[in-house]
């Protein structure tokens, strides 16, 4: 047995389940397409939702109950649209992960901030307009 064979950091390299740096940056560029593309779904959801908002809420009911409902979902799916451009910008403008592997964490914290924006503008409007077309469907 040679010195290097009992020492704790000589099976480092070889352990199963360790993460080699290029690993970690391959990692990193999936999470980001897979945020990419979470966030270019939402944004595609809540502009339909909100043509579809605009032109059929109208039409769908003479006397309708809970207007403001249907104001605040078109405020929120702005909300989701805005969130949205907002991350797909920074997203677009930042460097490749090989170049910055590491972000720093007030980035990170826009990131957050903005995908959260778009998710709960998203969900907060398909709320408000499900709980109109009830209010208004068993009236």
């Amino acid at each position: 047995m040679t010195s290097k064979d009992w020492r704790p950091t000589a099976f480092v390299e070889t352990a199963p389940g360790g993460v080699t740096e290029r690993e970690a940056g391959a990692s990193h560029a999936e999470r980001r397409r897979a945020l990419y593309a979470l966030l270019r779904h939402l944004t595609a959801l809540s502009s339909a939702a909100l043509v579809l908002t605009a032109t059929l809420v109208v039409k769908a009911f003479a006397q309708p109950v809970l207007r403001f409902g249907v104001g605040l979902a078109v405020v929120a799916f702005l909300l989701s649209l805005i969130g949205g451009a907002i991350t797909h910008l920074k997203l677009l403008a930042d460097p490749a992960p090989a170049e910055a592997p590491q972000m720093p964490g007030s980035d990170l914290r826009h990131y957050i901030v903005s995908a959260m924006a778009t998710a709960f503008g998203f969900i907060v409007g398909m709320a408000l307009l499900a709980a109109f077309f009830w209010a208004n469907w068993f009236r």
